[in-house]
């Protein structure tokens, strides 16, 4: 069956869709919250670095939970987690206050994407890269539309505190994925059978560090890129709605790149698409950079595409190196490796107050060739 007609994969690209279009409203709330509350670059990058690591570290622990007691009840919960506290962060009125609810955003997200990755990979059959490039979907067009929504938003006459009318969608899309899941567990004892081969394979320790650094540095990139870039162009005097429609065509590339990615890596192999992709990404993030605002939308949408191109097949590479512990790894790799990409974005933050915003942005294009070269040790499955 396509992946495209496999109902159960949409349900959780779904689930994908409401909890990161609101995660993809934080790149939009920095800069309305640098007056206020008068914050830095480096301030900006310490709150994400909180939000990063709140969602990543959590992660595997509650991918450990989804693996040990089911995943129905904490997927609903990490989507109704989210959509409550993103209600509330329009009416945070100090850093310390901001830095508290950043940081129960982040537990959102840690709750669900464990979840929805390891149900992806078992509903997805023999398609596994294809089916997480449909799970990813999900996410990924949330963070394209969001920025649009969200520039709407808040730039209504109620500003940030337009942030409360979050809280009901988000519970409605709860109480529903909730309900929609059980035809998943159904699904996954009906098949249990099935997957006891895979819990016979070794672990492949190399080959794991390998994948998270990899992740990590690809993740740097592209945390940065999205927390940094409003703040740029803001600084060079350009409205916010100009920001939400860049972020918006960047972000609908990568969701291209994420489908791509999957059929390719099924088609060709996941180590040669995923070094391919990191290797042109390094020269697509400098021009991003460097190129007139004119250029803009064309080199954000390249950067956007090869960027995201990889993520599907990583998930899918680090459930096959831990298959005792899909839950586990889903959270490993969503949360670890992007904790390090967060701490990431505070560095370049703190780099940017030193010498300016855009001399340490173009430092990053370094990042996805070495990535490309640390695919090496990843396991050869083409």
């Amino acid at each position: 069956m396509s992946v495209l007609k496999n109902k159960l994969l949409l349900i959780l690209s779904f689930g994908h869709f409401a909890a990161d279009l609101y995660a993809s409203f934080m790149s939009l709330i920095w800069p309305l919250l640098i007056g206020p509350l008068g914050l830095t670059y480096g301030l900006v990058g310490i709150a994400s670095t909180v939000y990063t690591i709140a969602s990543s570290l959590a992660q595997p622990i509650f991918g450990y939970l989804g693996d040990r007691f089911g995943s129905r009840f904490l997927a609903a919960l990490g989507l109704a987690w989210i959509a409550t506290f993103m209600g509330l962060i329009g009416f945070v009125g100090s850093y310390p206050a901001l830095l508290l609810v950043v940081a129960m955003i982040g537990l959102g997200p840690a709750a669900f994407h464990p979840q929805g990755a390891m149900n992806a990979a078992i509903v997805s059959g023999r398609q596994k890269a294809s089916g997480m490039s449909i799970f990813s979907l999900g996410g990924i067009v949330a963070f394209s539309v969001g920025p649009l929504v969200g520039s709407w938003l808040f730039t209504t006459a109620l500003g940030l505190k337009s942030t409360i009318l979050l809280i009901v969608p988000g519970l409605l899309a709860a109480l529903w994925l909730y309900r929609s899941m059980l035809v998943i567990e159904q699904h996954k004892e009906a098949t249990a059978e099935t997957r006891t081969n895979a819990l016979a394979t070794k672990i492949n320790l190399l080959g794991l560090v390998a994948l998270i650094v990899v992740i990590s540095l690809r993740a740097w990139v592209f945390s940065a890129t999205t927390t940094y870039i409003p703040l740029l162009y803001q600084a060079r005097g350009l409205p916010l709605t100009f920001t939400g429609q860049l972020l918006f065509l960047m972000l609908l590339a990568g969701a291209v790149g994420v489908f791509t990615g999957g059929l390719l890596a099924d088609r060709f192999g996941r180590r040669r698409i995923t070094a391919l992709s990191l290797f042109f990404l390094a020269p697509a993030t400098y021009l991003f950079y460097q190129s007139p605002m004119v250029l803009a939308p064309l080199t954000g949408m390249l950067f956007g595409f090869l960027g995201e191109t990889s993520l599907p097949i990583t998930v899918v590479m680090g459930q096959e190196l831990m298959p005792r512990h899909v839950g586990v790894v889903s959270g490993l790799i969503f949360g670890l490796a992007f904790v390090t990409g967060g701490l990431g974005v505070s560095l370049t933050g703190l780099m940017a107050d030193h010498w300016g915003l855009l001399p340490a942005l173009s430092v990053l294009p370094v990042l996805p060739l070495a990535a490309a070269i640390l695919c090496r040790p990843l396991p050869k499955d083409d």
